[in-house]
């Protein structure tokens, strides 16, 4: 006989089954069939006996279908495989246990009430008088395993619950991060969260006024050893801040003390400067050195002259 056991349609208990997520390996290797998810325990000779066998077990389509062997050689067994015969029964019911639950908006259907069931593992199929609905199931969770619909809540949550203790975990989570107590209201974290904010704001002040005071530091420097003029000052410090501290720090090394240069002014100021080849290179090492303003103030025709060679001017 031939059965369809699940498909994703949502059932009777809010929730949906995703039938791809339905494992089937461990079942094929013991494929019992039981009379309303009866397991006997071995306690009673009229516990209900395993009534038949699952074969030809596979997905079409959406639905898990499989055909059942009943032993013909169990009088209980006989009787409710005729009652399929007859017509009288027509469900079967696919004992599940649950491995993965899901809150994906893209995975819940109109109705949907409870969480979907995205993976599972078949454990026993089951004829049934009266199914959950179209798609009857049983759900196992451990060594739990659902009564009615009620029962189903601690296998398969709502989904406002879950979304709710969702929150709630999350709120106290956000608490313990921020050293309050569980279930601190929303107040009190937000509270928590504006202080925070506010120490942050005061640390990333305090940083960037001593890292000013680094800066300031580091062309006072500069300009004591005369490696930078203080006409120079505020574009490096434009550097320093632009670009950090490393960035200004080897700008500088590259200056040298204006006593160590050589002496361009001093070549220049000899008697015969129409001697002295005026280049383009010269006034790029000047103004590497920081000597052109001197040149301009102390010698103004041969800064001219090598401002036109420099620039063709």
């Amino acid at each position: 006989m031939e059965v369809v056991i699940s498909t994703s349609k949502v059932n009777s208990y809010g929730s949906r089954v995703m039938t791809a997520g339905i494992e089937t390996e461990q079942y094929k290797r013991n494929p019992i069939v039981l009379w309303m998810h009866s397991r006997p325990y071995g306690m009673s000779e009229s516990e209900p006996l395993p009534i038949g066998k699952m074969t030809n077990l596979r997905v079409v389509e959406d639905r898990l279908i499989g055909t059942i062997e009943f032993d013909d050689k169990d009088e209980f067994a006989k009787k409710i495989k005729s009652k399929y015969e007859s017509g009288i029964l027509n469900m079967v019911s696919a004992g599940l246990e649950v491995v993965e639950l899901s809150d994906d908006p893209n995975l819940i259907l109109p109705g949907q009430r409870r969480m979907t069931i995205k993976r599972s593992k078949l454990r026993e199929v089951s004829c049934v008088d009266i199914g959950a609905n179209d798609d009857s199931l049983r759900l196992y969770y451990g060594d739990k395993m659902n009564e009615n619909a009620e029962g189903i809540d601690s296998i398969v949550p709502l989904l406002s619950d879950y979304k709710n203790n969702k929150k709630d975990k999350e709120m106290n989570e956000v608490a313990k991060q921020l050293n309050l107590a569980d279930k601190a209201s929303e107040r009190e974290v937000i509270d928590a969260i504006v202080k925070l904010q506010e120490e942050n704001k005061k640390l990333k002040q305090e940083r960037e006024q001593e890292r000013e005071r680094r800066i300031n530091a580091m062309l006072d420097m500069a300009i004591n050893e005369k490696r930078l003029s203080k006409e120079q000052r505020e574009t490096f410090a434009l550097i320093g801040k632009t670009n950090g501290e490393e960035v200004l720090k080897n700008a500088l090394k590259e200056l040298k003390p204006a006593a160590e240069l050589p002496k361009i002014n001093d070549l220049l100021k000899k008697e015969k400067k129409e001697e002295i080849e005026l280049s383009a290179e010269m006034w790029d090492k000047m103004d590497r050195e920081g000597t052109l303003l001197s040149l301009k103030q102390s010698d103004r025709e041969t800064y001219d002259k090598l401002f036109a060679v420099k620039f063709g001017k």
